[in-house]
């Protein structure tokens, strides 16, 4: 979980998302995976 969660955030921060839709986006990310 760690590595996809830095994966994920060098991967958003390359286009600048802001941290509200950052947030939004792990959310969304985690409630698919635990599916």
């Amino acid at each position: 979980r760690d590595a996809a969660e830095n994966g994920l955030s060098v991967h958003v921060s390359d286009y600048t998302v802001p941290k509200r839709e950052l947030q939004k986006l792990v959310v969304q990310h985690c409630k698919s995976f635990l599916k």
